[in-house]
């Protein structure tokens, strides 16, 4: 299973992560306030070897939702 994510209809190239490496900490992509206030994102899952997909997306108004494949619009 492989993940993106998405942030202002862009694509965000997170670094790959190792446990070794963890020399400083890193600062989150995505912030999601108890108050309902969050960053709008994307972020695609998608399955190897399918062509199945899902989408988690989450918008300015607060609102979060699961996208399935025909509904999925990379943005």
């Amino acid at each position: 299973m492989s993940a993106g994510l998405w942030l202002e209809s862009r694509r965000v190239q997170l670094p790959e992560r190792s446990p070794a490496k963890r020399t400083r900490a890193r600062l989150p992509q995505v912030v999601v306030l108890a108050s309902g206030d969050l960053v709008p994102f994307e972020v695609r899952l998608e399955r190897a070897g399918t062509e199945e997909s899902r989408a988690i997306a989450g918008y300015a108004d607060g609102k979060i939702e699961i996208l399935a494949d025909d509904e999925n619009a990379r943005r």
